[in-house]
């Protein structure tokens, strides 16, 4: 398989960011593996998940805007990569759990109240992160959010892993997130790639598993396998 995508497999499983067992989701399926960034806590792990997020980053990108919680060490480590690897110095934002109404966030100014990091403007480009898609509805709310500011242009949603799965509609939920939205999604790997890791490795009982599951609520293209 792509060498660069076996590696960051094996990065995530070294973090214990991805790992296997039946896991419950919050859409209710249980799920032979996890996929949890929020675990990886020590500088060299987000340095290099910042490195690898930022070599799929447009070369026109102004911001990186993570959802919270789990979006914000994730849009700083990726600016932090940008700036460190590849000299580029791009801003970052995050969305506030509880909305202010107090010191300078007050009145009408609703960037204030929702947003902290970088100024969002009409015409920004930003770039959206998380972790995975699986029915991308905390994206739906973020996009909403942000065109509620300004008139903005998103030009991809990054993840470190497309689950490839039909969502509560019985559609795939990639597919459907970019004809509802006109945002393409840019993941790192897809659930394809990790079933082709296990077998590369031999491990033939989860494999099997993940298939099975995917037979299951996978999307078209990876009912194939």
């Amino acid at each position: 398989m792509d060498a660069q995508k076996k590696e960051f497999i094996e990065f995530l499983l070294q973090s214990r960011a991805l790992r296997f067992g039946e896991v419950k989701l919050k859409s209710g399926r249980i799920s032979p593996y996890f996929v949890n960034i929020g675990v990886i806590s020590d500088g060299l792990g987000i340095t290099m998940l910042g490195k690898k997020y930022s070599n799929h980053v447009p070369n026109n990108t102004e911001i990186i805007f993570g959802p919270s919680y789990k979006g914000i060490s994730l849009a700083v480590s990726i600016v932090g990569a940008l700036y460190k690897f590849k000299g580029r110095n791009v801003g970052y934002a995050f969305d506030r759990k509880e909305i202010k109404n107090y010191g300078e966030a007050t009145g009408g100014d609703l960037q204030k109240r929702v947003l902290i990091g970088s100024k969002i403007k009409d015409g920004s480009i930003i770039t959206l992160v998380d972790d995975v898609i699986t029915d991308g509805a905390t994206k739906y709310e973020c996009i909403n959010l942000l065109r509620k500011i300004a008139d903005i242009d998103i030009n991809c949603l990054i993840v470190s892993v497309d689950r490839q799965e039909i969502d509560s509609n019985l559609e795939d939920a990639v597919f459907r997130f970019k004809k509802d939205t006109g945002i393409s999604v840019k993941p790192i790997i897809r659930t394809e790639d990790i079933y082709y890791y296990l077998l590369e490795e031999n491990k033939n009982e989860e494999a099997e598993r993940l298939v099975r599951y995917l037979k299951k609520y996978g999307a078209i293209d990876v009912k194939r396998l």
